[in-house]
């Protein structure tokens, strides 16, 4: 049996690095999971994501239209992201 009165849990290795053993596992975690994401996922646009984005970019802001007004959260938010992307219509 072991004597329960001598064990002193914190001079246990584990015990004392707990912590950085977590992040460590925390971050060998996630950099697994953007691996394997990076892996399964397409480079490239089909032709109707870009018939969508070419034709929802083209829309006129001066025009205030039925459809300009839906459009224009898709505008606001992605034209500066299609920009840096050097998607151009």
């Amino acid at each position: 049996m072991v004597n329960m009165d001598k064990l002193n849990i914190s001079e246990f290795f584990v015990y004392r690095w707990r912590y950085l053993i977590g992040y460590i596992l925390v971050a060998l975690g996630l950099i697994a999971a953007l691996l394997l994401t990076g892996l399964f996922l397409r480079a490239e646009f089909s032709s109707q994501e870009t018939q969508s984005v070419v034709n929802s970019n083209s829309t006129s802001i001066v025009n205030f239209g039925t459809s300009s007004m839906i459009n224009m959260p898709y505008i606001f938010c992605n034209t500066p992201a299609l920009r840096c992307l050097a998607f151009q219509s």
